[in-house]
């Protein structure tokens, strides 16, 4: 079984790498999980770790695994954490397309996507085998503890490709659902990357380095 890997956090290699993923979103109206997405955060461990901070038990950043097994049934595509406090984000990244999140249909108003249906399913069979495994060995071993935080994550579609109703939608069904008492959190690739640049700018306060806030633009797809 895969296990966490070990980073030393560095703001300003952060920043980069928010950077670079803003230049992704402006770059590439639609994305590919396998070609764009995996490939991208895969190489910036910074970045990465620092999508744990959508935990709010999470303060450290210096857990990353790529592609991590869920005992042996199911793999979370990033799963980022916090060792010392045993909280944890695990992410599901699904295409960036006009029919990722809804698609259309016969009726008034369009359907949930199956793309859509299939990443929200990950989330609760991880979210189950999880609960399953928690009086095991094997989950104190992978995650440090038997008691922890974790927040399952879906990253999903373009901003830019939803109407205002849709929005509406895919917000209500993000602040309203949750597995376990956990809030599952579901953001398009625009909305990820807008509040990891709102989170950045407390960086330095944090880390205690300079005030200076994090200068990146943000792709104009919202």
């Amino acid at each position: 079984m895969k296990a966490f890997q070990s980073v030393s956090f560095d703001v300003q290699k952060c920043r980069t790498e928010l950077s670079e993923f803003g230049e992704l979103l402006k770059k590439k109206p639609t994305l590919s999980e396998q070609k764009d997405i995996l490939p991208f955060f895969k190489t910036r461990e910074h970045l990465s770790a620092f999508i744990g901070n959508l935990n709010t038990y999470n303060s450290n950043y210096d857990s990353v695994a790529h592609e991590l097994s869920i005992f042996g049934d199911f793999t979370s595509d990033l799963a980022v954490g916090d060792k010392t406090h045993h909280a944890y984000c695990l992410v599901e990244f699904e295409d960036a397309s006009e029919s990722s999140i809804f698609q259309q249909t016969p009726r008034h108003h369009p359907d949930w996507s199956k793309r859509f249906e299939h990443g929200f399913s990950q989330l609760i069979d991880w979210m189950w085998k999880m609960e399953d495994q928690k009086p095991t060995k094997a989950f104190r071993d992978l995650f440090g503890s038997s008691t922890i935080n974790a927040i399952p994550m879906l990253v999903i579609g373009r901003s830019s490709f939803l109407s205002s109703s849709e929005k509406e939608r895919f917000a209500w069904r993000r602040n309203s659902v949750s597995i376990l008492g956990s809030p599952v959190i579901c953001f398009t690739y625009d909305e990820l990357f807008d509040t990891l640049q709102k989170k950045a700018s407390f960086i330095p306060a944090i880390a205690g380095t300079s005030s200076q806030s994090v200068l990146v633009s943000s792709p104009k797809n919202s």
